[in-house]
């Protein structure tokens, strides 16, 4: 049944794309009774060709395609990927632990498919071309699933004639965005009253391997052999195809694709470049010879994959400090890193939202209503509930109303966690916020773990109070890679499906309805009792527990807003860690306790990223170090204006 459901599907599929695309397949006929585990490696010109080559190269048997995690968790692409049973493989074009962990399982599970006599469509480039012209580079996956499985059959797939279309790169540089081009393609094959669409030429030639040509497997003569049979008609020079068979442009100027940025040499100290040289060296084996040491060298070329350039990148990140979101593609990039040149998260530009720069409705003053830390957040947010109170990238911009529904909710979890004591592992973020105020509102004391000290130290500390479970999030997690022994990691990612719609209903009505029950439910702790426990930093022994009372933690607070001197419009930007006790109160207390606006950004070292979120939501304060502001000063040659007032 399975298989009639697949045969009609890409029967449908062939049918849809013959409405846009008129294709013709060449040596087809050398696949006519091939049997057996076999491999399609198909060039990847745009993001069309795979439905083109999985509808049009048939050959009697089903070939399960891989996917990256981008395109099969798409919801309205969701239901076809499990109908073909399509083997799900993370972008490892994003800096990630767990996708580099992932992609291994996949190369596993497509060997174990190949031993039960099934076939995959895999790419060999692991990625989509950028130029015009097929790289494979130092991609080992292909090799090392031959190399463990060199039984299976080996069918090359040439696609022609797709370059230039909107699923490609040659229109802009910058990759397509596959929901905007399909709907409107759908959009002109209506207007093309469906059949009179202009068909773009695509020409397919399929080849079954000669095992007994390619005796070398190992990827160095396996991808050269692959780039020469893709490329043998030499780089292919962008079409356009109108859009309409009477209306519109009928031609288009492509662009020259330029190659990729480069950092500025003069920003790179001459002892990062050695070291990260040196690094590389270590890893292949072998010297750098002096062509390879130059910026523009792409990675691939000196023998890195993207397996390769993603651990490389993580080496990296863990011994200088800095992090980003992308994986580097050539030598300039990985120096760039190690010097914290690189931005670290795509979420620092954003758009601000519009919560954001609405007028302040509750009040002027920026005094604390309470003298215990969980009536005080309580009582403020009671008290301007419709006024912003934090943003960030993730998050967007919460409302103090919604930061209490929030952290009430998350409260009612927060009290099935056993033991008194709960460990929180978060960056300056919307989600520390919400996980500090709702283990107040859940009568547990907060424990702020710092992820810098190692897990020796991270075991002492959970160890020293008896903690069992530790709040966190997986995308930091999977970052740090790092595990707390003795402890459990409470997923904030996993939290959420627990909470019901009704009660996230009644809670978001009470706070309209019935404001004072929020008051009425709150623990009453003394105010000489912890409000949190820091950690030191363990420079001299194991770090030592140091908790803070709410007696500190306001008197803090309150002294440090008199010296601030807040004006009712500033805003401030956030993003020291929450556990060092400077960060916790210039990040999470004061602003969010004395009404000041926040904006979290969760890396300090991403100097570029800090200045672009400081200047897109116009902050006016902020809680740094030297270091840090250093970092930020340094920054400023982007030509983004800050104005930054030094308090003391």
């Amino acid at each position: 049944m399975l298989r009639l459901a697949q045969a009609l599907f890409w029967w449908f599929g062939r049918c849809v794309l013959r409405l846009r695309y008129s294709v013709r397949v060449v040596g087809l006929e050398k696949l006519r009774g091939l049997t057996g585990p076999t491999l399609v490696v198909p060039n990847h010109p745009g993001y069309i060709d795979p439905p083109l080559v999985l509808t049009h190269v048939r050959f009697g048997q089903a070939v399960r395609p891989v996917v990256t995690a981008g395109m099969y968790r798409r919801a309205i692409l969701y239901p076809f990927m499990r109908l073909v049973q399509a083997l799900e493989v993370p972008n490892l074009t994003e800096q990630s632990r767990g996708a580099h962990q992932r992609t291994l399982a996949m190369i596993d599970a497509m060997v174990a498919g190949l031993q039960r006599g099934e076939s995959f469509l895999i790419y060999p480039a692991g990625r989509v071309q950028h130029g015009g012209v097929e790289v494979v580079g130092a991609s080992r996956a292909v090799s090392d699933i031959l190399e463990r499985f060199p039984e299976a059959n080996l069918v090359l797939v040439r696609t022609r004639g797709v370059w230039g279309s909107m699923f490609t790169y040659a229109r802009t540089g910058k990759a397509p965005k596959l929901g905007q081009c399909l709907l409107r393609g759908a959009g002109w094959i209506l207007a093309n009253l469906v059949f009179f669409a202009p068909r773009r030429k695509i020409t397919m030639t399929v080849e079954l391997l000669d095992r007994s040509t390619l005796p070398d497997l190992t990827r160095e003569h396996l991808n050269r052999r692959l780039e020469d049979w893709y490329n043998q008609e030499g780089r292919e020079e962008p079409v356009f195809v109108p859009s309409h068979f009477l209306f519109g442009p009928r031609r288009f100027d492509f662009p020259d694709l330029e190659a990729a940025e480069l950092p500025d040499a003069e920003k790179i100290k001459p002892a990062t470049r050695a070291a990260v040289n040196e690094m590389i060296e270590h890893r292949l084996g072998r010297p750098l010879s002096d062509d390879e040491r130059r910026a523009a060298t792409p990675l691939d070329e000196i023998g890195l994959d993207s397996l390769g350039r993603m651990e490389i990148a993580l080496e990296i990140e863990d011994r200088f400090g800095f992090r980003s979101d992308r994986v580097p593609e050539n030598l300039g990039a990985l120096w760039a890193l190690a010097e914290g040149l690189v931005s670290g998260s795509r979420e620092a530009a954003g758009r601000v939202p519009a919560l954001w720069d609405r007028p302040r409705q509750g009040g002027r003053e920026h005094d604390v209503l309470a003298e215990t830390v969980g009536e005080a957040f309580v009582r403020r947010a009671l008290r301007q509930p419709g006024d912003v109170a934090v943003a960030d990238g993730l998050s967007g911009a919460l409302s103090y109303r919604r930061l209490l529904v929030g952290a009430s909710l998350l409260a009612g979890l927060f009290r099935r966690l056993p033991g008194g004591t709960v460990g929180v592992m978060l960056p300056a973020s919307v989600a520390a916020d919400l996980t500090y105020f709702g283990l107040h509102l859940a009568g547990r004391l907060p424990a702020m773990l710092n992820w810098t000290t190692g897990p020796a130290n991270l075991a002492h500390a959970v160890r020293s109070l008896g903690i069992t479970r530790v709040v966190t999030s997986r995308k930091l997690i999977d970052r740090l890679g790092i595990e707390v022994a003795g402890a459990e990691y409470v997923f904030l990612e996993d939290l959420r499906p627990q909470i019901g719609r009704w009660a996230a209903v009644r809670t978001l009505a009470a706070s309209y309805l019935a404001p004072g029950s929020f008051l009425r439910g709150l623990p009453k702790p003394d105010v000489d009792a912890p409000a949190v426990v820091l950690f030191t930093s363990g420079s001299e022994s194991t770090p030592k527990a140091v908790p803070l009372s709410h007696r500190n933690l306001i008197s803090n607070v309150r002294a440090g807003v008199v010296l601030l001197q807040a004006a009712p419009a500033d805003k401030l930007l956030g993003f020291l860690p929450p556990f060092h006790s400077f960060g916790l109160t210039g990040t999470v207390l004061a602003p969010l306790l004395a009404a000041i606006p926040v904006i979290h950004y969760p890396d300090p070292t991403n100097a570029a990223a800090l200045v672009q979120t400081a200047a897109g939501y116009r902050v006016t304060l902020l809680f740094t170090t030297p270091t840090f502001l250093n970092y930020m000063l340094g920054d400023l040659r982007l030509g983004v204006e800050i104005s930054i007032r030094k308090n003391k």
